[in-house]
This record gives structure tokens, C-alpha cells and sequence, in this order.
């Protein structure tokens, strides 16, 4: 549904609802449950988000659902429509390219300063990670290949231990999240990903900073230019 009202797509927040029903604050219920929503994609681009309509069904009153909202909006996962409310913002061409772009420094500098920071336990997630990522790519496990990638990226901006590397990085994670097709569906890119994922773990165990920042930002880079080609092709 290209432009939908949310009302038809409540039920499907139920679960994301009950998800996040520990947070403290109503603001952060409804903030995390939109959020989770749209990054699974049962919120569709063109959905319509009126505040009315959600706080009758989280039960709140409309200011901390517009106070939520407000948030998704700085986020860029909704956008305000003139006298309409709000509704899931669409991602183009650009924006696809502009997260990549912001990506590969930041994923640079997370490496480069996650070198000196790792710790014995987050080295002990990462070599797991890559193991399990290289038997799913094995058998072409897409969904089980990019949920991994994700943690491995997610551990290092977390070793890092930079409260605003990890702020933007959690923005760009959302972003690229919202892609409908991830990268992992083109042949050989798990296994690729693999690999380039060791190189910059033997620079990081090498206490080689400058070189696991280039090999970060190279590996953000290669997957930019699939997921143009992937544009480009149709693919």
C-alpha cells in the first residue's frame, strides 16, 4: 500500500508493541514500536502516522506521540505532509547513495578507533560471528548473512566506545535498514563480506589502526557500488 492510513496496519504493530511495552516512558513505547515497525517494513513508505489515530491505539495522549513522532521525523524514517500529519518517508536513488557515503567514514573511523579499544569478549563475539556468517553465506542464507553482518558492524561502533560515532552509526544502521532488497542477494557477496570482514579484523589484532580504518572504508565502499550496479540492473 503506497498510501495507506496506519489504521489498516495496526494489528501488524501488535507485536512490536509488545515488544518495547518495558520502556518507562510512553514517548519511548511509541517511538521504539514505530521505529521497529518501519525498519521491518510493515509500515510501508506513503503509510500515514496521525496522532489521533495512535494514541487511541498505544492508549496515550497525543503529546507523547508527537513528541515520538518528532523524533522519527529528525531520523528521517517519517516526514510531514502540509495539513496532512505524517507519514513513513520513501527512500530514493540519492538517499541510498547518500548513506553509503556517510557510511564508509564512519565505519573507517569506528575501526580505527575500535583497534586499541576491543576488548577479550568482543573479540570473542566477532571470531563467532564470522564463523557462523561464513556457514550461512555457505548455504546462501541471506536473511541469517545480513543479520550477522549487522552485529559484526553493530560490535566494532560499540568497541569503539564514541557516544556520537555510535549516535550516527545507529542512524545510518536505521537508513540502511530500510533498503527492501539487501545486498547479500547478489552472488557471492556473503562470502566476499567474509573475507574482507578478516582483513580488517588482522589489521585490528595488528594494532594497525590506519589500515583497518582504509579496509573499512574500501569494504563500505565495494558495498555501495553493488548496490548501485544492483540499482542500475534491476537486480
Amino acid at each position: 500500500m503506497a498510501i495507506s492510513d496506519i489504521a489498516a496496519s495496526l494489528d501488524a504493530l501488535n507485536g512490536f508493541k509488545e515488544r518495547n511495552a518495558h520502556h518507562p516512558r510512553a514517548a519511548d513505547v511509541v517511538r521504539e514500536t514505530l521505529r521497529d515497525a518501519i525498519l521491518d517494513s510493515q509500515l510501508t513508505p506513503g503509510t500515514w502516522l496521525r496522532e489521533e489515530e495512535l494514541a487511541r491505539y498505544f492508549g496515550v495522549s497525543r503529546t507523547p506521540v508527537r513528541e515520538a513522532l518528532q523524533i522519527l521525523r529528525s531520523e528521517g524514517l517519517i516526514e510531514a505532509a502540509p495539513n496532512q500529519g505524517a507519514r513513513v518517508a520513501a527512500l530514493t536513488t540519492d538517499d541510498v547513495l547518500a548513506l553509503y557515503l556517510v557510511r564508509e567514514v564512519l565505519d573507517g573511523l569506528a575501526a580505527r578507533l575500535a583497534t586499541t579499544r576491543m576488548s577479550a569478549a568482543q573479540w570473542e563475539r566477532i571470531d563467532a560471528l564470522l564463523e557462523e556468517m561464513e556457514e550461512a553465506a555457505a548455504v546462501e542464507d541471506v536473511e541469517r548473512v545480513a543479520d550477522l553482518n549487522l552485529q559484526f558492524h553493530r560490535t566494532i561502533r560499540q568497541a569503539a566506545n564514541n557516544t556520537y560515532l555510535n549516535r550516527f552509526m545507529e542512524q545510518v544502521e536505521h537508513g540502511v535498514q530500510r533498503f527492501s532488497d539487501t545486498i547479500f542477494t547478489y552472488p557471492g557477496r556473503g562470502t566476499d563480506a567474509v573475507r574482507e570482514h578478516r582483513e580488517i579484523c588482522d589489521a585490528m589484532r595488528s594494532g594497525d589502526s590506519a589500515r583497518a580504518e582504509r579496509l573499512a572504508i574500501e569494504h563500505a565502499q565495494r558495498a555501495r557500488q553493488l548496490k548501485l550496479k544492483m540499482l542500475i540492473e534491476g537486480y
